[in-house]
């Protein structure tokens, strides 16, 4: 039947109504397709993402990720790209930029963690501009990005440490695991790979005057054997460090303890932190 006036009008509302929605959901698709921005400002200048840092030691090669800087980012610098390409993902924990024909510009990606060993390079120094990942929180330092403020106390090389309190926990060893995570940072319960840090362990105890502490060290399976394990990472003790006395065996976990302990009770654990680096106070 023909239509009438109020047909044909109800019929060009409708219409008109389609055709905005198609627009607006090609608009909404373009919007998610495209790269997140992550800040309305730079990455590297904001008061969140990088510190701007200094080098003073060389980071081992097996512990960067060469790429072109490239992408989605690159129209903004190269830096912000590689500062972006970072901030995706979860094992980076900075950069720097270098040069590499014929790609031209890289990045120079940082990827350990709290279970890396050996990150400085003891035979090389450097004085290069790098760039740390952080994210602004009450716990965490512009001077410190990768390890929260209560580990600035005690140092030992790459590693920093914290002694917390387990007083009162039903499994003292247990809520120490507990306490010694967090979300940001490299921090997890300690442990002593060597001889030389086992020594430190037992010198913070006596400079806190804490009597023992337990440390990530138990008694546990491993490839179908029974041994002492570093729970982190899942290393074995080494002999040197079992047979040192500086580490007590005490109900299937591992004590760093003084002289003066009398073997009861134990009300602190020891949480580490890694950071190869140094902020300098004229680069944060």
């Amino acid at each position: 039947p023909p239509e009438g006036p109020a047909t044909s009008t109800s019929v060009v509302a409708s219409r008109l109504l389609t055709a905005a929605f198609i627009v607006l959901s090609c608009c909404c698709a373009d919007v998610l397709n495209q790269p997140p921005n992550l800040q309305f400002e730079s990455l590297l200048l904001s008061e969140s993402g990088f510190v701007k840092a200094r080098s003073v030691f060389c980071l081992p090669e097996r512990f960067i990720r060469t790429e072109p800087a490239a992408g989605p980012y690159l129209e903004l610098g190269a830096k912000e790209a590689c500062a972006r390409t970072c901030w995706h993902r979860p094992d980076c924990r900075g950069f720097r930029l270098g040069q590499l024909p014929p790609l031209g510009v890289v990045c120079k990606f940082f990827t350990f963690d709290s279970c890396s060993e050996e990150l400085i390079d003891t035979d090389c120094l450097s004085n290069e501009v790098i760039w740390l990942r952080w994210r602004p929180r009450a716990d965490m330092s512009r001077q410190s990005p990768l390890c929260p403020i209560s580990f600035q106390s005690y140092q030992q090389g790459t590693a920093r440490f914290r002694l917390v309190s387990v007083a009162g926990q039903p499994d003292g060893w247990l809520a120490g695991l507990h306490r010694c995570r967090h979300p940001d940072g490299m921090v997890k319960f300690a442990d002593a790979d060597t001889v030389e840090e086992a020594t430190y362990l037992k010198s913070l105890l006596q400079q806190s005057q804490v009597k023992a502490a337990y440390l990530s060290g138990y008694f546990g399976f491993q490839e179908g054997q029974l041994r002492w394990l570093w729970q982190p990472c899942g290393e074995a003790i080494t002999d040197s460090v079992l047979q040192s006395g500086l580490v007590t065996m005490w109900h299937n976990f591992t004590v760093v303890a003084d002289q003066d302990w009398d073997g009861t009770e134990v009300n602190f654990a020891i949480c580490e932190c890694t950071d190869p680096f140094q902020v300098l106070a004229d680069e944060a």
